[in-house]
This record gives structure tokens, sequence and C-alpha cells, in this order.
């Protein structure tokens, strides 16, 4: 009862030589190699979700250039490729961004590593990585924020990603002509 309740982690000890201590015996061993086995897979499902996030996040980097290449070369004379080519680096970086989010949510509670963040900074990179994005669209992506850093304590990553994914949905699912207003 005590190593169950201490997650089986708890020692027992066995002491004797009659069937109830060769049965403690047994029952401590199985849960000995249990919890190598919990925490083997526990170490393995780790590595797969922090592999998993970094690839994630070294992908969105050539797919956010490669969308702006392409929407510097949109315009009158785009022809219908080009605008299926956009849609199908929008639609894969939509993946990538999706599998970076589950892999942190998969995990449970994600961890957070706290630090100052200067939220105009980061709004301004969020801005200027849809601004193709919102070009090709014909949104107007404007945005309003103070002369003065603004710096919380907060993840940095997290938030960005937050907020990156609210800017996308919003350029993404404007209609053409239309509006999105960063404000801080």
């Amino acid at each position: 009862r005590r190593t169950a309740d201490a997650a089986w982690r708890g020692a027992v000890t066995v002491s004797g030589d009659d069937e109830l201590t060769e049965l403690a015996a047994a029952f401590a061993e199985a849960s000995r190699q249990l919890v190598a086995h919990v925490d083997a897979h526990a170490r393995r499902e780790r590595t797969l979700r922090e592999f998993l996030a970094n690839t994630t996040h070294d992908v969105m980097m050539p797919l956010t250039v490669l969308q702006g290449h392409l929407a510097a070369l949109d315009g009158p004379a785009a022809g219908p490729e080009l605008r299926a080519a956009m849609q199908e680096v929008d639609y894969v970086v939509a993946l990538v961004h999706n599998l970076g989010v589950a892999a942190t949510l998969e995990a449970g509670e994600p961890a957070l590593t706290r630090a100052p963040v200067d939220l105009v900074v980061l709004l301004g990179r969020v801005r200027g990585r849809h601004a193709p994005l919102a070009r090709r669209r014909g949104v107007e992506l404007v945005q309003a924020v103070p002369e003065r850093s603004v710096v919380v304590l907060g993840d940095v990553t997290a938030i960005e990603q937050a907020v990156n994914n609210l800017v996308h949905n919003a350029v993404l699912y404007n209609h053409d002509g239309g509006h999105v207003a960063l404000v801080l």
C-alpha cells in the first residue's frame, strides 16, 4: 500500500523465508520493472515532443521566407499556379503550426519559461510575418502600439504563438480588402 501511495516509487523491505516473503519479493520486483518501463516510456515521449517542437520551429522559418518570396511574385501577371502554390504553403504552415501546438498539449501543462517580453517588439515580428499574406489577400494590416516598450513577464514563445495564431486567422479568414488592426 505504501508503494502504491508513492506511485510505485517506494522501496519495500522484504525479509523472511516463507511464501508471503516470496510473494512480496515478486511484487517488489514487478514494481521495480514497471517503474523502469514507465520511466523509459516517459523519456521517449519527452524526447519525441521536444524533437517535434524544435523541428516545427525550424521548419516554420523557411516556410515563412517562402511565403514572402511567393507574395513578392504575386501581381497582375501572376497565374493560377502561383496562387495555388501560395495556398499550399499557407496550408503547410497551418499544419506545421498545429503539430507544434499538439506536441505541447500532449505533454499536459506546457513548460513555460518566464522572462521579460517586449510586446511592442513581439507584435512587430508577428505583423511582419503576416504582412505578405495580408498584401496578397488585399487585407490592410495595421498596428497601434505605444512608443515605449511594454514589457510583461511571460513565455515569449507561448505569447507569440497565441498572437501569431490570432493574427493568422484574422488575415486568412478575412474578406478580400478587409482590415486587421493589431492594437496594444
